[in-house]
Order: structure tokens, then sequence, then C-alpha cells
């Protein structure tokens, strides 16, 4: 079982924070609530990417990074988190990701 931390830890953007009620609809059977509330949820990301694109703002990934026609790829693939850092003091890369 993953450990996680509480959703009142988790930042803004956290899968499990954002898609809490979806995921408590599913668990109690509601799919029309987890149906409501996924449409809210994918409304509210599509006007902040319309609000982005609007005010020129970029989005920056943490985790992920555009990969030409492919889509995305992962930052740190599991071979590379799997090995012993050789540099724990290195900041975690982020890019910037142009939205349309």
């Amino acid at each position: 079982r993953k450990r996680v931390a509480p959703v009142s830890r988790q930042g803004a953007n956290e899968s499990r924070r954002v898609w809490r009620h979806v995921t408590a609809a599913l668990r109690a059977a509601d799919t029309d609530a987890a149906t409501s509330a996924k449409r809210r949820l994918e409304q509210t990301q599509r006007d902040a990417a319309k609000k982005r694109v609007d005010t020129g703002d970029r989005w920056i990934t943490q985790l992920f990074s555009p990969k030409g026609e492919e889509g995305w790829e992962y930052n740190t693939p599991l071979n590379k988190r799997t090995e012993p850092p050789s540099d724990t003091t290195a900041p975690c890369k982020a890019t910037e990701v142009e939205t349309r």
C-alpha cells in the first residue's frame, strides 16, 4: 500500500488532491457524481489553460518534458531512479512548456 501525504498537506495540483471527488464517487459506485466531478475538474483545467494563453504565462512542468511528436517523456526514467544519486544537492529539473 502506498503512503501518501494527507490531502490537507498536498499541493494544489497533486493528482490525489485534484481527483479526490472523482475517486470518492467511484468508490461509492456513484457514476453520475463521478462524471459530474470529472467534468468540473476538466473544465477548471481548460479554463486555467486558456487563462495562461491569454496572459502569456508558461506552464512549467516538473516531472515530464515534451518529446517531439511522441508526446511526453518522464524526466527521471525508472532505471535512473533506481540508481544511487550522484549529487543529492542538485535541484529538480523543471521544463517550461508553451501552451497553445
